[in-house]
């Protein structure tokens, strides 16, 4: 996989293709300054976005054109950055790139965008899940407590509340109301939103800091829109839950209120 440093581009802030409406293969489409753009939405996460297009059917080729190329291992390539930052970058048959990842830090950490890893990134919430349920025991990691009533257990990668307290003092450089970290035990990445010293809400891990930023800015962008929230009932205690609604019907949990 070659590594280039990347031309300019009409690429977007990452927050901007953060989208609640997605259709049935996660594609979430909005216009910004008479442009069109679009992104694939992967667990709550951007996965891929798009440059700006001038007319709504070529933002349509450019949709086809992923949707052909997204899980084909040899039309990925890693890009730096001017910046120093990575991308992973998706190419159509004619070699030119058609969609890229948020940028990130490491180019290790650039192709955790793969479908591959993405993949590998869902079934750890799936072993994470079995682990809270109590059927595999794992040393050093503290999630909720178990319970033996079936109906209250629930997939999910949240720590308990006391793993979030503890990080208090790590006040996010961009949002004054969050918290984020990497916790320790884990390797996954964390944020809280708080109220001075007082933990409102805890998110699930996200494999990156990117992914993680994005589930910030998603939490920002829907916290005043009251039908996202539930309440909930796990291992006998009540919860309000924060979720995104993708326009399939399906929901996509993003945080969880104490």
């Amino acid at each position: 996989m070659s590594q280039t440093t990347h031309w300019d581009d009409d690429y977007l802030p990452c927050s901007e293709y953060l989208g609640i409406e997605v259709d049935e293969n996660g594609i979430h489409r909005f216009n910004e300054k008479d442009k069109f753009y679009f992104s694939l939405i992967d667990h709550g996460i951007v996965a891929l976005r798009s440059e700006g297009y001038a007319t709504e059917s070529g933002r349509e080729n450019g949709v086809a054109s992923v949707l052909k190329n997204l899980n084909i291992k040899e039309q990925y390539v890693t890009r730096k950055l001017p910046d120093g930052r990575w991308v992973l970058s998706l190419k159509a048959g004619n070699n030119q790139e058609i969609a890229r990842s948020c940028p990130e830090d490491t180019e290790e950490e650039a192709l955790s965008y793969l479908p591959t890893e993405r993949a590998k990134f869902a079934a750890e919430f799936l072993r994470l899940a079995s682990i809270e349920a109590g059927t595999i025991p794992q040393d050093n990691v503290a999630f909720a407590p178990d319970n033996d009533d079936e109906s209250q257990k629930v997939s999910d990668d949240y720590m308990i509340c006391r793993e979030y307290e503890e990080k208090i003092a790590s006040i996010s450089s961009d949002h004054k109301d969050f918290i984020s970290f990497q916790h320790e035990k884990t390797g996954k990445h964390y944020f809280a939103w708080i109220d001075g010293n007082k933990i409102i809400m805890r998110s699930e891990g996200y494999p990156t800091t990117a992914a993680r930023d994005n589930g910030i800015q998603s939490v920002i962008k829907n916290r005043d829109i009251e039908e996202r929230f539930s309440l909930e009932t796990h291992h006998g205690a009540y919860f309000f839950s924060f979720k995104s609604r993708q326009s399939s019907g399906n929901s996509q949990n993003l945080s969880i209120f104490y």
